[in-house]
């Protein structure tokens, strides 16, 4: 196996990827797009994204490896199984990205056909804090600032890093890492994501507007279901 392949490499890696973002962060450094991007790629060149979104429902059916996890210590008070519960955010305040060091080289205790879903379980969880801010800018920028942050966020919110990565990609869709079919095909994945956004603009401009107009005789007789089925 190439070395790049090991899960606990591609869990070191990343993690050092977000511990130098952060600390040119810290001595001034401003990132943009196009760097970001560069980054970015790093990610997806080395396979670092996880790709399925039920692994924890898969990991639960197994007791035998639910319980090495909660063997595996990442620090005194808290063990692999309750780290891969966590949201990113929480994780960020609990865990610093040494522990994600150290953690790579006990992913060799786990039974070996769970260990490359774990590893990239944890890389989406490190790189969440990095990915997030810059997918959401570009979202927000990509529907044209017609929707509220708060509504992109919630759009955006259940989206895996790689999908972010998507987005992020869209406005600098000329980027020279970025290969021709890989741009058809977020081309044609944002053609889909602009069309649902379109609806969403659609439903809350007729939501603002009949809440906005009181009912005859003070009795509301709107329908959300109206609304979504074009009849308001």
């Amino acid at each position: 196996m190439d070395e790049r392949e090991r899960p606990a490499f591609k869990l070191s890696i990343a993690s050092k990827i977000v511990t130098v973002v952060e600390r040119l962060e810290k001595r001034g450094y401003e990132f943009d797009r196009s760097n970001t991007l560069d980054i970015m790629s790093l990610f997806a060149e080395l396979e670092l994204f996880e790709k399925s979104t039920d692994l924890e429902e898969t990991w639960c059916d197994d007791e035998e490896f639910v319980s090495k996890l909660k063997e595996i210590m990442v620090n005194s008070s808290l063990s692999l199984h309750d780290l891969i519960r966590l949201r990113p955010e929480e994780a960020a305040k609990q865990l610093k990205h040494k522990n994600y060091i150290e953690l790579a080289n006990k992913l060799s205790d786990l039974p070996e056909s769970y260990q490359e879903a774990c590893a990239v379980h944890l890389c989406e969880i490190i790189s969440r804090g990095f990915f997030w801010p810059w997918a959401l800018d570009a979202f927000y920028e990509l529907q044209r600032y017609q929707l509220p942050i708060l509504c992109c966020e919630m759009i955006i919110a259940n989206l895996q890093n790689e999908d972010l990565y998507n987005i992020c990609l869209y406005p600098d869709y000329w980027h020279p890492y970025f290969h021709r079919q890989k741009l058809v095909m977020a081309l044609y994945e944002y053609l889909r994501a602009y069309i649902f956004m379109f609806e969403c603009i659609r439903t809350y401009s007729q939501l603002t507007a009949r809440w906005a107009q009181p009912s005859p005789g003070g009795v509301d007789d709107f329908t959300f279901g109206a609304v979504l089925a074009g009849q308001g």
